[in-house]
């Protein structure tokens, strides 16, 4: 592919992100828009204890309440400051407008000012694209891993509809992996750590970077601890915090991983997440990298989505993983990743209608009242066993994907 081309499929695949920021508004974005915002505006460092000190009359606190901001420490921080950084394109009314609901949905002025709030995440975006493309010397894999990523509709609707911030520990995954193939093992344990520290699902990559990238025991638990420490010194100066711990490190969102069990008794159980991951994690001790690092953190995240009740922009997580997958295998595995995608279309469109047609609410306040699919499906369809029907066709699609590309190794 040409220079030229490349840049002109970069130049569309920014145009179509500009014009969903600036039309689609989920509520999160005002709430993660104003936490943030704590940190320039009032110098709030402590986030957490800040909630849950606050007056029942404060603004934030009577929108969301005290509980809302269940991201670590370092999400807080980072955000706060690539708000300043772009505060400047925004309107100074925006979050009181954000705060105030349908009355603000007008004006050319409120959708730029969308936009601006979205435009931080294509920084990330691009450096994404940049570190895949990096991984391939081949120009015509090269080609697929750019088009399959910068149009991939799971990428767009996480970050620039919804406008959740998944792209940035994301990218802290991806550059992992790329310092990995670079023999730069050290620096990948470190930038997981980090990527922890926004979410906590890079620490899941853990053990199999460390297990591939070094030989020996020693070096190998070096590199285990180097990347626990760096996560926990992101946390470190708040977990005396209680608002912390129960907010983020004991919140119900870091918890779904562990409902999927299979009884032994009336109060014990074998977390099927967790029976999956130890399985996965011995391989990568003993393999000789035949099996590619980047499907190991695939391996993980299909079985992680296959038992857990996910948000539907987490789903941005697998998908880079799910593209290399694609890419190496020359195609092959493209019925699977079909089906995946219709899983994760069909739960997300049966979840709250704001996640879904609310999304374009600012373009007609009409469809804040919305039905969404749930509303408008047939009585005699059951939209929990729709669900269930679908996230049984993804993990059967993820379980033969995982044997598939063992098989192909």
């Amino acid at each position: 592919m040409s220079k030229k081309g490349f840049l002109l499929l970069v130049v569309l695949g920014i145009l179509l992100r500009l014009l969903l920021a600036a039309s689609t508004l989920h509520p999160d974005l005002a709430s993660i828009i104003s936490s943030s915002s704590l940190l320039y505006r009032e110098k709030v460092l402590n986030i957490y204890d800040y909630l849950q000190n606050a007056p029942d009359n404060n603004l934030v606190v009577q929108s969301y309440g005290r509980r809302f901001f269940t991201y670590p420490p370092l999400a807080y921080f980072l955000l706060g400051g690539l708000g300043f950084l772009f505060s400047p394109f925004v309107g100074k009314e925006v979050f009181i407008k954000l705060l105030s609901g349908p009355v603000a949905f007008a004006g050319l002025g409120f959708n730029l000012s969308l936009l601006a709030l979205k435009l931080p995440y294509l920084i990330f975006d691009l450096l994404v694209l940049f570190f895949l493309r990096k991984m391939f010397s081949d120009e015509k894999k090269r080609f697929w891993v750019s088009l399959l990523w910068w149009f991939n509709p799971v990428a767009i609707y996480a970050s620039y509809m919804v406008a959740q911030f998944e792209i940035i520990p994301l990218f802290f995954v991806i550059f992992s992996l790329w310092a990995h193939l670079a023999g730069l093992g050290i620096l990948g344990v470190v930038l997981l750590g980090l990527g922890a520290g926004l979410k906590m699902f890079p620490l899941f990559f853990l053990l199999p970077l460390a297990f591939l990238s070094f030989k020996t025991v020693f070096n190998r638990l070096k590199a285990i601890v180097i990347g626990i420490g760096v996560y926990l010194l992101t946390i470190l100066p708040f977990s005396t915090s209680s608002a912390f711990r129960e907010n983020v490190l004991f919140s119900n969102q870091s918890q779904k991983m562990f409902f999927a069990q299979l009884p032994v008794s009336g109060a014990e159980g074998i977390y099927i997440f967790i029976f999956l991951f130890c399985l996965i994690c011995y391989y990568a001790f003993y393999d000789k990298n035949i099996i590619h690092l980047s499907n190991y953190y695939l391996f993980i995240l299909l079985a992680f989505f296959s038992v857990t009740h996910f948000h539907p922009q987490w789903f941005l997580w697998v998908t880079p993983f799910l593209i290399i997958n694609l890419v190496e295998s020359k195609m092959q595995t493209w019925p699977m990743a079909i089906m995946m995608l219709f899983s994760w279309l069909g739960i997300t469109l049966l979840f709250e209608p704001s996640l879904s047609i609310g999304l374009f609410a600012p373009l007609s306040k009409n469809l804040l009242q919305a039905k969404g699919l749930v509303g408008v499906m047939p009585l005699a369809f059951d939209a929990f066993m729709v669900k269930s029907i679908l996230r049984s066709i993804f993990a059967a699609s993820s379980l033969f994907l995982v044997i598939f590309s063992f098989k192909d190794e």
